[in-house]
């Protein structure tokens, strides 16, 4: 979530409160492939980093972790947390930044790919296999397209609340030819209670802020032939957040790829 008042940082703060057993879990990948493939994977490159919550459990396990992302503000608030690593974070666009160097693990997390069309993200993984090593990993987490169309289609609207916060969500799918997007719209209301003479207490909502996202909805076929043309080959898919492989039930999947040229 970006550019967020302070108002509604809780949103933020909810998210961070698995950081540290999601980067668990991207270290026991990696260590997976590590054994499996007989590669070391020391560095690590975050593309749409966000505010790096996920880097101080990843650097505690011996990662050099690197960060890219579009937005000023969270890449601020990354060197502001982290100021020994200050150096490490770079604000560019994921289509277009030049690090010029190569690491051996590109990361994509939590839906952190898929806002553009399939042109644009091409070039995004392009750019991304640039950025890797000879043999090295991508971890790609994206929403399952089959799986989530039918949760978006039965709860199109739903509300969040959090103390006094209020989060009412709107989704929708929306068609590109034959490209799905996930549309989400999220409107930030603070609750207020206000008291009358007559001893009624009403509660009343006032208005902080509208987020507005648009993500590409890919089938693993999809994701598959997108990757192929920029020189990655999938070698494994897992239900994420766990070594499963994906069923009719998998809401996000892990898409593990290495690169091939």
């Amino acid at each position: 979530m970006k550019h967020l008042p302070d108002k509604v940082r809780w949103h933020i703060k909810e998210r961070e409160k698995t950081s540290k057993e999601e980067a668990v879990y991207i270290s026991q990948v990696i260590d997976f492939f590590r054994k499996k493939l007989k590669e070391k994977y020391r560095s690590i490159l975050d593309v749409a980093c966000g505010n790096g919550r996920l880097h101080p459990f990843l650097r505690k396990f011996g990662f050099e972790v690197f960060g890219v992302d579009s937005s000023q503000e969270l890449i601020e608030e990354a060197r502001r947390r982290f100021p020994n690593y200050a150096k490490n974070y770079i604000i560019a666009d994921m289509r277009k930044f030049d690090l010029k160097r190569e690491f051996d693990v590109a990361l994509s997390w939590f839906t952190s790919f898929g806002y553009f069309e399939d042109k644009e993200n091409l070039i995004v993984f392009k750019n991304t296999n640039k950025h890797l090593r000879e043999k090295g990993l991508l971890l790609l987490d994206i929403p399952n397209a089959p799986v989530r169309m039918k949760e978006i289609q039965s709860h199109p609207i739903f509300l969040l609340r959090q103390g006094n916060f209020l989060e009412i969500v709107e989704n929708k799918i929306e068609n590109s030819g034959k490209q799905k997007f996930w549309v989400l719209k999220q409107t930030f209301y603070v609750i207020e209670r206000k008291s009358f003479p007559t001893r009624m207490n009403v509660l009343l909502l006032k208005f902080l802020r509208k987020e507005k996202r648009r993500v590409r909805l890919y089938s693993l076929q999809e994701i598959t032939e997108l990757l192929k043309r920029a020189n990655f080959k999938v070698i494994k898919v897992f239900d994420s957040m766990s070594f499963n492989s994906i069923n009719e039930k998998t809401r996000q999947m892990l898409v593990v790829a290495q690169k091939t040229s």
